[in-house]
């Protein structure tokens, strides 16, 4: 007959070193907050996974809009160079970068959108701010990022409104109507340029 004891557990994840913690006197605040680490440390691998109970891939929206929350739990100033590494071996000769990285595959209408693209910009610059390392910029990582900017000022229409982009909102309250994608992408595309702007001048 099987019992607990014919089993055991292992938790499998990047060896990232704990460096924060969170405790207080409320047991539900802490009981999110054991959740959080549950579930940054099942989708801490060679690269940062995306859903783990149907995906295990590198959704790059994931690595920058995630990153503080990791941060502040974990070093990973020697992860995420990695993970800009797949990001510059995804970009393609247009200059466009993938929207998973590592990029097994593609998954149609789900390739292009800022702000998973876009991770190559965002998530170097908050590496920065966060381990004041300007060694995240080298000329590749940099390069790429120029030919990413290159990319998209093809796609931007008279008045700088950006309108390539196949999520835009994934988090919209529908009930009360989806948010434009070109206010959604636009706003991205402002935040990247003024971040290279920033970059470039260092």
């Amino acid at each position: 007959m099987l019992t607990s004891k014919n089993f055991k557990g292992y938790l499998l994840r990047t060896k990232n070193r704990k460096t924060g913690c969170f405790s207080c006197s409320d047991e539900i605040l802490n009981g999110i907050n054991i959740l959080t680490e549950r579930s940054i440390e099942s989708n801490m691998f060679s690269t940062f996974t995306d859903c783990p109970q149907i995906e295990k891939l590198g959704w790059l929206e994931t690595p920058w809009l995630m990153f503080d929350s990791m941060a502040q739990t974990y070093d990973i100033s020697s992860w995420i160079p990695k993970i800009l590494r797949d990001m510059v071996d995804s970009q393609d000769e247009s200059g466009k970068i993938a929207a998973i990285a590592p990029e097994y595959f593609r998954i149609g209408g789900l390739s292009e959108d800022l702000n998973w693209n876009g991770s190559i910009i965002f998530a170097a610059w908050q590496h920065y701010m966060t381990y004041a390392d300007p060694g995240i910029f080298p000329d590749e990582n940099y390069s790429a990022m120029k030919r990413y900017m290159d990319y998209l000022e093809t796609n931007v229409e008279q008045g700088g409104l950006m309108f390539r982009g196949e999520m835009g909102d994934w988090g919209e309250m529908t009930k009360y109507g989806n948010t434009p994608v070109v206010l959604v992408e636009t706003t991205a595309y402002y935040r990247m340029a003024k971040i290279m702007s920033d970059i470039a001048g260092m």
